[in-house]
């Protein structure tokens, strides 16, 4: 009886929290902690989609835990800069999602944020990106290439956990090539080195690594094209690593 309590309580606070306004005729949902904003929803979304910078004088922070889970008629989304997290599953299954523009503020992407958004052909990561989540881009069966660009922000240190999760780039499996942003240099939270970040990649020719660690499961299994391969200068290769990946002409 007392959970039940419980789980009414928690579901009124979430309720209470929740606030909506109106911008140029869409209604947004929003929740705001630590004088900054993080979007819960929107309605109507369809098309071309930008994401508010601020709402009521506060800067708008993060996107919130499936925020636009199957949205299927979202087809390009502007993220402003400011903006830092992109929630668990904030994107999933939007499947007309054709793309996104990440700003140079963005820290981090959750688990499953853009799993099976069909139609993504090229995403380019700032460089302040320090955590991936598990999934973040898996199925997304069109995607070609994930480039970096430099933002000029610099890199935060005080973080402990800038890593890539698991299969974030599998089964993408028309992906030619991968460039992490340099902010992300834990490859080993998972166990196995970069463990199913690329796997199932039959068209995946070049992945360029700036920073991190690798051991010696790879996790670029099924990976039959990769050509060309980028490291750390300070990497300490693994016994048996070259000798895993015959197609790899440039390391």
């Amino acid at each position: 009886m007392k959970r039940s309590f419980l789980i009414v309580a928690i579901c009124l606070a979430f309720r209470c929290s929740a606030q909506t306004v109106k911008i140029d005729d869409i209604d947004w949902s929003y929740s705001v902690s630590d004088g900054s904003v993080t979007i819960l929803g929107a309605s109507p979304v369809k098309g071309e989609m930008t994401i508010p910078g601020q709402i009521d004088g506060l800067p708008v922070r993060s996107i919130g835990e499936s925020a636009f889970y199957s949205c299927i008629d979202i087809t390009k989304i502007h993220i402003p800069d400011g903006l830092q997290k992109i929630g668990h599953r904030a994107f999933c299954s939007c499947r007309n999602l054709e793309e996104i523009e990440f700003p140079g503020s963005l820290k981090e992407i959750g688990a499953d944020a853009f799993f099976t958004c069909y139609k993504i052909r090229s995403i380019v990561l700032p460089d302040s990106l320090e955590k991936l989540g598990g999934g973040a881009f898996s199925d997304c069966i069109s995607l070609e290439s994930v480039d970096c660009v430099e933002t000029g922000n610099p890199v935060g240190s005080e973080r402990s956990d800038k890593s890539i999760g698991p299969g974030v780039f599998s089964n993408c499996i028309l992906l030619r090539s991968v460039e992490i942003p340099k902010g992300i240099n834990n490859f080993n939270q998972y166990g196995g080195g970069y463990r199913e970040v690329f796997s199932n990649n039959p068209n995946l020719e070049k992945v360029i690594i700036t920073t991190g660690n690798i051991c010696e499961k790879t996790g670029l299994e099924n990976c039959e094209n990769l050509r060309d391969l980028t490291l750390p200068s300070d990497l300490v290769m693994s016994k048996g690593f070259a000798a895993s990946y015959q197609s790899i002409t440039n390391i």
